[in-house]
């Protein structure tokens, strides 16, 4: 293992890539309804050959589908570290489109923005607490299956918990209980948005949701897994719960690409202790 020394930027002099990121979201936006076309199309056409059938032709669907599935996801994932960066207001310069582009974003891929922020925050000041942490269930689940399955659908739960519970609070300031509001709107507006789509387009809804929800858990939680899993036990410290190890984290190395299309997530522990840089 190699250790390195970084100097770490004065975050008020910190560069924001608002035209790249606002292309980026536009790519993936756009890849995914055609990846949604493709599943759509690779499904009918396994339909209509007759030259291939029994357990062959359903293996071979199936894995094509599921792997379509699997890029969706990849994508979604992508616009959700976007709308962690808009969370943090490093999206944009500005605060308000910071604001729109986590909303629109979390959209199309079901991520309450405002629930989201409030839990995030919440992940930063009690990191890997396991009683209390919100994003816990990616990271510190007790099995493989656990972090790679539940914690997913356990983090999304939790969100519109959040929300509802928000929303339902009479004595929450009104502006909170407006974007409680807004995010379970969101949410609802997301599911009448896709099942409108998908049957106005006269795509089938089991060849666009089964591989969806059939790799969503895998992808989600595996991004949870890879940059939190493995960090030193936190301790706490005035009711803030730090790494053991402040002074050392780890990055991933990888590709120029990957750090592209995933906004340089390899640094996730550095952002942990630098949050706005």
């Amino acid at each position: 293992m190699q250790t390195k020394v970084f100097n770490v930027h004065d975050p008020r002099f910190k560069e924001i890539p608002t035209l790249e990121n606002t292309l980026k979201a536009l790519f993936f936006v756009s890849s995914v309804f055609a990846l949604v076309f493709l599943a759509d199309a690779t499904g009918k056409y396994f339909d209509s050959i007759q030259n291939i059938a029994g357990a062959p032709k359903f293996f071979l669907k199936w894995t094509l589908l599921l792997t379509i599935g699997f890029w969706i996801n990849f994508l979604f994932m992508a616009m959700a570290i976007l709308i962690h960066e808009a969370a943090h207001k490093m999206f944009a310069k500005t605060r308000w489109v910071n604001e729109l582009a986590g909303n629109l974003m979390g959209f199309p891929i079901f991520l309450p923005f405002n629930s989201y922020r409030n839990a995030h925050f919440v992940h930063h000041r009690i990191l890997r607490d396991k009683g209390n942490d919100p994003e816990a269930g990616f990271h510190l689940e007790k099995s493989t299956f656990e972090r790679l399955i539940v914690g997913a659908l356990r983090n999304s739960s939790v969100l519109t918990r959040n929300a509802k519970n928000l929303f339902l609070n009479k004595s929450a300031p009104k502006k909170e209980r407006r974007l409680a509001l807004l995010d379970l709107g969101s949410r609802l507006a997301a599911t009448i948005f896709w099942y409108f789509f998908i049957s106005k387009c006269g795509l089938s809804f089991l060849y666009v949701l089964v591989p969806f929800f059939g790799m969503s858990g895998l992808v989600y939680s595996l991004r949870g897994t890879l940059d939190h899993h493995g960090l030193p036990a936190a301790k706490k410290v005035n009711d803030r719960c730090i790494l053991v190890h402040e002074k050392l984290c780890y990055i991933t190395h990888t590709n120029r690409a990957m750090e592209i299309v995933w906004s340089n997530v390899n640094y996730h522990t550095v952002h942990h202790m630098y949050p706005q840089v």
